[in-house]
């Protein structure tokens, strides 16, 4: 990632500065919601970050392609199901808790982002 370029900005700031926003927000909710043990909101906390830097990496190099916008519904689909596999590892709980939990959490990130961008990108 070194040395990529992406309108003058490295490609690594691109990647990781929506991550750890994105865990920013996700992850206090994810306590808020009842997961208060620290290595539950650690893991959380990761796997937001793993999970959200593949997806960037990979919508930055499909940008522009045609259906673009379902392009990023479905990878926000197999993002929530990946955090669910990984989540369901560490936690313990049932599934239809963390489901409902993991999803709350991605439709508020979701939300966030795209009202920030409208705000600040017009």
């Amino acid at each position: 990632m070194t040395g990529s370029l992406v309108s003058g900005t490295p490609l690594g700031l691109l990647l990781l500065a929506p991550a750890f926003l994105t865990a920013a927000i996700e992850t206090p909710l994810f306590w808020v919601l009842g997961f208060r043990r620290l290595h539950e909101c650690l893991w959380f906390f990761v796997v937001n970050i793993v999970s959200n830097i593949l997806l960037n990496e990979f919508l930055l190099t499909a940008a522009g392609t045609p259906h673009y916008n379902l392009l990023v519904a479905v990878c926000e689909g197999v993002v929530l199901l990946l955090e669910f596999a990984l989540c369901r590892f560490c936690t313990g709980c049932t599934a239809r808790r963390l489901w409902l939990t993991l999803l709350f959490c991605n439709v508020c990130s979701f939300a966030f982002g795209f009202l920030a961008g409208r705000v600040f990108l017009g």
